[in-house]
């Protein structure tokens, strides 16, 4: 296994590998097949999964051109059966600001659009949820990881129901309040799955995977 990326980032391969704080409760991952990674900056998680889940085939979505060419790069040199689309989540197709001015594992979308975009941020295509399934021609998502730097309660607010219902496991990195995020696990627990706000190392983790039948 070999991944490149930038100092600002290896923190990661820890958070990833060895606290593992993107595992959901019960998954097994022997029994992975489509993955669907959301902010995967470089690729660590994909990499992760694939050294877990050998049946799986992912789709990655990062829209940071530096952090893509890497993803692309660490995709190929690991034989990753995995495919990088150079998209930022949001809740409506078109084209963003993404702010690049700090570390390369923190590039988000710019509350405001308007007007040319600095020498810290670049112009990038956006894509919604209903837009990865279309795109992806992937019925159902075994597995579904969210860092998106403070767009996601914008993103699964705007979800329908039967799009999360397409989804078996979920995690989202949280970047807003408790409360907010209780009120999600209420909602995802209503459509089926079991769900739990989990804190790790300061951070909330939304976890969620449907009930079994």
């Amino acid at each position: 296994m070999a991944i490149e990326m930038l100092a600002d980032g290896r923190f990661v391969l820890n958070k990833i590998f060895l606290g593992r704080v993107y595992d959901v409760d019960g998954l097994d991952f022997s029994k992975i097949r489509n993955v669907l990674d959301l902010g995967a900056n470089v690729g660590t998680f994909a990499i992760y999964v694939c050294s877990r889940a050998p049946q799986a085939t992912l789709d990655c979505f990062e829209p940071s051109k530096v952090n893509f060419d890497r993803l692309h790069a660490n995709l190929t040199t690991n034989s990753a059966p995995a495919k990088a689309h150079r998209y930022a989540i949001s809740t409506e197709p078109g084209t963003a600001t993404l702010d690049t001015g700090g570390a390369s594992v923190e590039y988000a979308l710019a509350s405001g659009n308007d007007g040319a975009p600095s020498v810290n941020s670049e112009t990038v295509e956006c894509i919604d949820l209903a837009g990865i399934f279309a795109l992806t021609k992937v019925d159902h998502f075994d597995f579904v990881k969210s860092d998106i730097e403070g767009i996601e309660r914008e993103i699964i607010n705007a979800c329908p129901d039967e799009l999360l219902l397409r989804m078996g496991a979920i995690t989202i990195e949280w970047h807003h309040g408790l409360p907010e995020l209780e009120t999600i696990a209420g909602r995802l627990r209503d459509l089926g799955f079991e769900a739990k706000a989990v804190s790790i190392d300061g951070c909330y983790y939304l976890k969620a995977m449907k009930r079994k039948n």
